[in-house]
């Protein structure tokens, strides 16, 4: 396992103390860097979750943010099998009115969450899955399953908070894996290879750098905007 402290940061915003680890692409990865916070710093108020997410809904856009409220796993897409399990996340019907009030206000959606293992065609797994689920607002990630059920065993409250990277159309069409290190993170000298391998993928990079830089600066704005609200809500609220 990684040791994380590479990629952990400290910081102090009113009276919330906060850490930031960052735990790289992929349901291990996450897991892992769960795993070394809470063995260090546990335990939690709260965990917040964020990053990218591939939109399975033809009327998102990229910089179109979103909270979870239902995680689905879907871990043998290669073998052509459904959704193994749905995480309910804990009373994710029922965020606080303060939190449903602030996500209205910013614009923020309440989205189905799809984990899978590996990146596939968006479009493919989206009728797939339409066919059994009727949920209007989906997307697609690597980790969010593995951080629901981390936090759900650990009876540890969490948000999922995603940004829109790239439309249902678009697919990317180079082998995403092959571009990652073992940490979890786009390797530079990778994607040069790539390149100088084939050229062709140069303004293709260069468009999914752009919207992700997009994506990048709406989450950076919503994730500010939704650690300055008081703690409570943030929390779901008692029973």
């Amino acid at each position: 396992m990684r040791s994380g402290l590479d990629h952990c940061f400290e910081a102090i915003r009113g009276e919330k103390e906060l850490v930031l680890v960052e735990s790289g692409m992929g349901h291990l990865q996450a897991s892992e860097a769960l795993q070394w916070a809470w063995d260090v710093r546990a335990p939690f108020d709260l965990v917040i979750s964020f990053g990218f997410a591939g939109a399975l809904d033809p009327r998102l856009r990229v910089g179109d943010a979103a909270l979870g409220a239902t995680c689905l796993f879907w871990p043998n897409e290669e073998k052509g099998r459904g959704l193994e399990r749905e995480l309910a996340l804990p009373d994710a019907s029922a965020f606080s009115q303060s939190l449903r009030h602030f996500c209205r206000k910013e614009g923020i959606l309440e989205a189905s969450i799809i984990t899978v293992r590996r990146p596939q065609p968006k479009a493919a797994l989206a009728r797939r899955i339409t066919e059994s689920l009727s949920h209007s607002t989906l997307l697609v990630d690597m980790e969010s399953a593995a951080v629901a059920s981390f936090c759900l065993k650990r009876e540890t409250p969490f948000l999922l908070l995603r940004a829109v990277s790239d439309e249902l159309d678009d697919d990317i069409p180079f082998d995403v894996e092959a571009l990652m290190g073992p940490d979890g993170r786009v390797a530079p000298m990778r994607v040069l290879g790539a390149i100088v391998r084939r050229p062709n993928l140069l303004p293709l990079f260069f468009s999914a750098w752009q919207k992700s830089g997009k994506a990048s600066r709406r989450l950076a704005a919503v994730l500010i905007s939704l650690l300055d609200l008081p703690m409570e809500a943030l929390l779901p609220p008692r029973p």
